[in-house]
């Protein structure tokens, strides 16, 4: 199971605003996000526009050119003295794509192509452009991953685990009118590690006990090695014992999720002497749901499990803003002794609870084509702007 992010977008401008001392550039509203924009693109507030989130990594086509310099990566920039994240392109714009299964049509259609094996022909169907419209797959766009040394990532043994959830939490960026859609709701903040994925889990068995011991990173599952990172983990914190003690003793089978982080590693910000794993997620197989916080806590507790840390609760009312949320993400780590280091961000989760209606947020998840609300747990997160322009190459 996993959770595919949409990276590029049809999005409506919400607003446009000049940048003083700046003739040529100006700053381009898509929701939560600002772009810096051409002023010859002549894009108005209303107008409906592709956008690319950051960490979006661009085909190598001839529209896209201009960012050969970057290596096709979009990130966090400043420009103008503004911050910059993404690209906004006009849908005219559409008719450039490269991409033989799909042809801009004009009148904000798509012309989608696709080869029916069996009958032997050409399909062509037209599909409008609308606000929404994931374009991710068309303009073959793919998320950027950090490469991971070889002794961290591992012989490759197979898929990431099907029983598991894969997920990636929703940046604060795309979820407009967030303070009035959470208003009363309290969430547990963390810290947002900077590392790499890991799931340890027990494979479940058709009887109801468990079986064979993976250890997964974010796409796939890793072959047992006494210097892979990963394993050095598992068995540092002897994670299979605890998953296999809490079964025997509670009759529940759970995966642990995490972040890897240590030498090798995201350039080991937290100066940490061996690879550390940090549980931000416990998910019941049985149930197919998230656990929540406490139970993450108790459970890490009593095993002797790091698990990320804990930086309070904030319950969301109406007056709380993006800018407050990026404030409240900026700030110093609390892992690692030997330098401050700019905290990545916070992720905020809140555990769903059985006598509350989620309805209206479930209907704004299913609009949006946004994933914040799923296998029992509402989430998002807040990248700090500080520690993205403090380090370009995350």
């Amino acid at each position: 199971m996993s959770e595919d992010r949409t990276l590029a977008s049809i999005r409506r401008v919400s607003a446009v605003e000049p940048i003083e001392g700046y003739d040529r550039i100006e700053l381009c509203h898509i929701g939560g996000w600002k772009v810096v924009v051409a002023k010859s693109n002549e894009i108005k507030p209303g107008d409906l526009v592709v956008y690319c989130e950051i960490d979006s990594i661009l085909p190598k086509w001839k529209m896209f050119e201009f960012m050969e310099r970057y290596k096709y990566r979009l990130r966090t920039i400043k420009l103008g003295g503004k911050l910059s994240q993404g690209l906004v392109l006009p849908l005219k714009d559409l008719k450039l794509i490269e991409n033989p299964k799909a042809k801009y049509h004009g009148e904000h259609q798509l012309m989608q192509r696709v080869w029916e094996t069996e009958k032997g022909h050409l399909k062509e169907t037209l599909l409008p452009l609308e606000e929404g419209y994931d374009l991710t797959d068309i303009l073959c766009i793919t998320k950027y991953e950090p490469e991971i040394r070889g002794d961290i990532g591992g012989d490759t043994r197979g898929n990431f685990p099907f029983w598991c959830v894969k997920t990636d939490e929703e940046r604060i960026q795309n979820l407009e009118g967030f303070a009035e859609l959470f208003n009363g709701l309290e969430f547990v903040v963390t810290e947002k590690i900077d590392g790499t994925s890991c799931t340890m889990t027990c494979e479940p068995k058709e009887d109801g006990g468990i079986g064979e011991f993976h250890v997964a990173g974010r796409n796939t599952d890793i072959k047992e090695s006494d210097t892979n990172a990963f394993w050095m983990c598992a068995r540092a914190h002897d994670i299979e014992k605890a998953i296999r003690h809490e079964h025997e003793i509670h009759g529940v089978n759970y995966a642990l999720q995490g972040e890897v982080t240590g030498p090798g590693i995201q350039g080991n910000m937290y100066k940490l002497k061996k690879p550390e794993f940090f549980v931000y997620n416990i998910f019941d197989i049985g149930k197919q749901q998230y656990v929540p916080w406490d139970t993450i806590e108790s459970f890490c507790d009593m095993y002797g499990i790091q698990h990320v840390p804990y930086i309070g609760h904030l319950k969301i009312d109406k007056d709380i803003t993006q800018d407050f949320l990026f404030n409240f993400a900026a700030g110093y780590s609390l892992i690692g002794t030997v330098d401050q280091n700019v905290r990545e961000g916070i992720v905020l989760r809140h555990t769903v609870i059985d006598n509350f209606d989620y309805s209206t947020i479930a209907r704004y998840a299913a609009e949006k084509k946004v994933v914040i609300f799923s296998f029992g747990k509402l989430s998002f997160k807040v990248v700090s702007n500080e520690y993205l322009l403090k380090h370009p190459d995350k």
